[in-house]
């Protein structure tokens, strides 16, 4: 299984920016560098993984599923395309909708 790349207009999203503001960004270990398009560098640090068996219906062998494919936040859980996190975990949909409803709830994601 591939981890999920990230993509600018995913930058936006976290930033709650316009895509037109992302300059650009790198990637390097555990960390994000971005330049927006005025000049301004914002750096977000990756190293942080959430719990994600906090979530109801989440177990031990799904989330292992869930971090193998690169989503160990609730803000990625919650952000994630609902259908690659069926097939990630063979869920329900109603029960990967549930899910990101409840990891929302953990994070500032609108």
């Amino acid at each position: 299984m591939t981890k999920p790349q990230i993509t600018k207009q995913d930058i936006a999203n976290i930033l709650k920016r316009p895509l037109s503001d992302i300059l650009e960004f790198k990637i390097n270990k555990n960390q994000i560098n971005i330049i927006l398009t005025n000049h301004q560098k914002i750096t977000i640090f990756q190293n942080t993984e959430d719990d994600l068996t906090l979530i109801n219906g989440i177990g031990p062998t799904k989330n292992k599923r869930l971090i193998a494919a690169g989503i160990n936040t609730f803000a990625l859980l919650a952000k994630t395309n609902p259908t690659a996190i069926k097939e990630i975990t063979n869920a329900h949909p109603s029960q990967v909708k549930r899910w990101q409803e409840e990891a929302a709830t953990y994070t500032d994601t609108e």
